[in-house]
């Protein structure tokens, strides 16, 4: 875990993260551009970087799990993981304009599903 906090709650960076997950820091970095189109918010640092939070780190193994173990398409695996990881609780880490997310906008879900079926 590196020296970098967000308030009290520590932070991971993408390199340790894609280390975690077995993965290459590309796959990590696609697969969180997935989820933010989606609707998932990562807490940002300096220069856009993100900074991922152990709750961050549950969500991109269930991500792993359905895309890698289930065989699933990478847009459904983020629905899935952004309905059950997308809210946070607790004190918010970070900048509080950034809290709390809002839910995904119903017509832009009914646009993704309407995505995933035509393939």
């Amino acid at each position: 875990m590196s020296d970098a906090k967000l308030g009290q709650e520590p932070a991971y960076w993408t390199s340790e993260v894609a280390k975690k997950l077995e993965v290459s820091d590309s796959t990590l970095r696609k697969w969180c551009i997935q989820l933010e189109a989606t609707g998932y918010k990562f807490v940002k640092g300096e220069n856009d970087s993100r900074a991922f939070t152990k709750h961050d780190l549950k969500a991109l193994q269930l991500f792993k799990q359905i895309v890698k173990v289930q065989r699933k398409t990478k847009e459904v695996a983020s629905l899935e993981v952004v309905e059950r990881y997308g809210a946070r609780q607790g004190t918010p880490p970070c900048n509080l304009h950034r809290w709390p997310f809002k839910p995904m906008n119903s017509k832009i879900k009914l646009m993704i599903w309407l995505k995933v079926l035509k393939k």
